[in-house]
């Protein structure tokens, strides 16, 4: 069962579920909050869908969660991973953040491009 005790303290405001938490889990699952907010989070499932992306393939360095975070459709909202795309398309090898379901791409090179395209 997923409770405080999960967590470890890496600084003052940032909790971490490490990935040995579940054998599934490629990055640690990281809660930037303070107690009162923790406590909140963990009165919902969100905490449980922030581990759950933890083990999505391609997620890199942590599975983050903002103070805001409380239980989403699958992915928590407050929720932040960065991946590594696959060899493919346009973005081939490049990052790409996943925030609350919400896919950013590499902005500056894609707004550059749509300007040049506009133009």
């Amino acid at each position: 069962m997923l409770g405080k005790h999960s967590f470890v303290r890496v600084a003052e405001n940032i909790w971490e579920i490490p990935s040995t938490f579940r054998d599934d889990m490629r990055v640690p699952a990281r809660v930037y909050a303070d107690e009162d907010l923790l406590a909140a989070a963990l009165g919902d499932n969100s905490v449980v869908q922030l581990v759950n992306t933890a083990t999505l393939p391609g997620v890199i360095k942590h599975a983050i969660a903002m103070p805001d975070i409380h239980q989403g459709y699958g992915f928590p909202i407050g929720g932040v991973v960065a991946t590594r795309l696959a060899a493919r398309g346009d973005f081939a090898g490049r990052r790409r953040i996943r925030y609350g379901g919400v896919v950013r791409f590499n902005t500056q090179r894609f707004l550059a491009h749509s300007h040049a395209r506009l133009r």
